[in-house]
């Protein structure tokens, strides 16, 4: 366990898809994946060999995987080996009545491949047959039913395709969708063929996958399944992926112990009663889908109806905006008008207050130089005003100097005698 832990680490890492579909043939998974197309767009087949260079996120890898956990180059954890103990790798499959399944599978084989015809069903049984899910599951005597089915998100029933739908679709979130049978075989003439004998008999040696089968539906009921991450944290984990050996020598089916009758004993009125009530039930079955698809269409009709009458007031107001958006178109022409003409008077005064700029700096200089004289002239007063008073002093000596001399002519006249 813990060496196919450590292999796994790095592939943790990886953005693991949004869903892988393990498709064990014959298992209404034709019918499945026309569900997942609806829902993902188109799948990515498990065939691609560029699986690793994809973005797989919010998106759905569908495929048979060889029918095969491991153990075969194209088979499930070979090539998704990040799946073991990692629930963000999220697994679904579908499991079938065993004895169904049996049939199916025999007689699709018988159709299909002509050239490798298998003359009897005990030949086919006894063989190594990969639909099987002590094969396709590794469902092994040591291994518990439950190891195997929380493996995986979702096990769904092939017996009830529409349950199966509905289940699922809550549990990825997505829309309920009705179940369309697809690649279906004409089960009632596949049971016509096997004595009620015989099919006891298949029925016991197909005891584990039966055990399986049970157990898948009774978690089902229960609704077991809820998507959540810590119940799938052992997820796989009782599979060894390095085993090389795809089909282990388990003794269940061996050919000394399958003995069934001939196969021209035809059909028993038991079986022709079985096979009545079954046809009766699977009437029932188709009219309960027919009745709720009829119901869905009205429901759809309803709001289909609705739609219209909201789509006829959405007109009313898309209408009326259109009124008010052409209102509102002219007002922003005239504005834009009104616009123009204020640029171009905008234009008008910037190339003026530019003109005048031009005046002013030229204005600028002359004053400068207006100053400068102004400066000059006020010096030259300022030297003349200092001129004017030495000047002024002087003329104050000089009239101090008269005034003495006249006073001094004066005190001689007096006191020189006249004529003297």
């Amino acid at each position: 366990m813990e060496e196919i832990i450590l292999l796994c680490v790095e592939d943790r890492q990886r953005m693991p898809p949004a869903l892988i579909h393990y498709h064990i043939p014959k298992t209404a998974g034709t019918s499945l994946k026309r569900a997942l197309e609806s829902w993902y767009g188109a799948l990515i087949r498990e065939s691609q060999s560029n699986l690793d260079e994809l973005d797989l996120s919010n998106s759905c890898v569908t495929g048979h995987f060889g029918a095969l956990l491991t153990g075969h180059p194209s088979s499930l954890l070979d090539t998704f080996s990040g799946a073991v103990s990692n629930p963000n790798f999220r697994v679904i499959t579908i499991l079938r009545n065993p004895l169904d399944h049996l049939l199916s599978a025999y007689y699709h084989h018988q159709e299909k491949v002509p050239a490798k015809n298998i003359r009897s069903l005990r030949e086919f049984l006894i063989r190594h047959n990969r639909f099987m899910y002590r094969h396709s599951l590794q469902f092994r005597p040591d291994v518990k039913a439950d190891q195997v089915l929380k493996s995986f998100l979702f096990v769904g029933d092939a017996a009830d395709m529409q349950g199966t739908l509905g289940y699922l679709s809550e549990l990825l979130g997505k829309i309920h969708l009705p179940a369309v049978r697809q690649n279906v075989g004409d089960r009632d003439i596949q049971y016509t063929q096997v004595t009620k004998a015989d099919r006891q008999k298949i029925e016991k040696l197909l005891s584990p996958e039966f055990e399986l089968y049970e157990r898948a539906r009774e978690m089902i009921a229960r609704k077991d399944f809820t998507g959540a991450p810590d119940a799938r944290l052992e997820q796989f984990s009782y599979v060894n992926p390095c085993s090389e050996d795809p089909f282990p020598g388990d003794g269940f089916l061996d050919e000394s112990v399958v003995s069934l009758g001939p196969e021209d004993q035809g059909s028993t009125p038991e079986i022709a009663f079985e096979i009545i009530d079954k046809k009766n039930q699977r009437i029932q079955e188709q009219s309960d889908i027919i009745a709720s698809l009829n119901s869905q269409l009205e429901q759809f009709t309803a709001q289909a109806n609705h739609l219209r009458e909201e789509n006829s007031k959405l007109k009313d107001v898309v209408e009326s905006f259109r009124t008010a958006a052409l209102k509102k178109a002219e007002l922003v022409s005239a504005l834009r008008k009104d616009a123009a003409t204020l640029i171009s008077r905008l234009t008008t005064c910037e190339l003026a207050l530019e003109k005048a700029k031009q005046a002013a700096i030229l204005e600028k200089g002359t004053i400068s130089s207006l100053m400068f004289k102004v400066e000059d002239a006020s010096s030259r007063l300022a030297q003349s005003d200092e001129a004017l008073h030495a000047f002024r002093t002087l003329s104050e000596n000089q009239a101090s100097k008269i005034a003495a001399l006249r006073e001094r002519i004066e005190r001689l006249n007096v006191i020189l005698p006249e004529g003297k």
